[in-house]
């Protein structure tokens, strides 16, 4: 029975290890985030789209990311008490 249970389990863990997002897919989340959390005002959607270099730059340098094996955990700290934390597994982040 533990004989079967092994590939499944390495097959998994190869799967989760090649699908770690990068940190351009985080910029782009948090980006869509934002636009999210202002409810899509017609504003913030231009400003966020004309300013996307510089928002880049912005959140490069407000972010921080750990990669582990299978996921990567990306912090950017706007202000002392305005945090965006998330997880990155499967190509996808998770905020929380």
């Amino acid at each position: 029975m533990k004989k079967r249970w092994l590939p499944i389990l390495l097959i998994v863990f190869v799967i989760l290890a090649f699908t770690v997002p990068t940190t351009e897919d985080y910029n782009e989340a948090l980006k869509n985030k934002i636009k999210k959390e202002t409810g899509n005002h017609i504003l913030v959607n231009v400003g966020v789209s004309l300013l996307g270099d510089v928002m880049n730059t912005l959140i490069d340098t407000s972010t921080s990311c750990q990669k582990y094996v299978v996921i990567r955990a990306c912090e950017t700290k706007i202000t002392n008490s305005d945090r965006f934390k998330s997880i990155g597994l499967l190509n996808y982040y998770i905020f929380y």
